[in-house]
């Protein structure tokens, strides 16, 4: 996945991001087996960037792709991979 420098910050992201708003409501409204999966994939394609608007699912989303996000980050997903941690 190709990264660039964010500004001034020094923050490297992922060129491409993951709307987790706009996935057909997966993330909003889906299974958490099936979202957790989701954004382990994106995780493994080098995707660091993760768009968890606050009105997506009236909050909703926010704590769960906290959570999916900490399971990829410490490895509990299938396969035990651990992928490039967002910030």
């Amino acid at each position: 996945m190709e990264m660039r420098v964010f500004g001034r910050t020094g923050m490297r992201l992922s060129v491409l991001g993951f709307g987790c708003g706009a996935v057909g409501g997966l993330m909003v409204r889906g299974d958490s087996r099936d979202q957790e999966r989701t954004i382990a994939r994106a995780i493994d394609a080098g995707v660091n960037y993760f768009d968890t608007a606050v009105q997506y699912g009236d909050g909703e989303f926010r704590e769960k792709s906290r959570l999916c996000l900490a399971k990829a980050e410490t490895g509990q997903r299938d396969g035990g991979h651990q992928g490039p941690a967002a910030e």
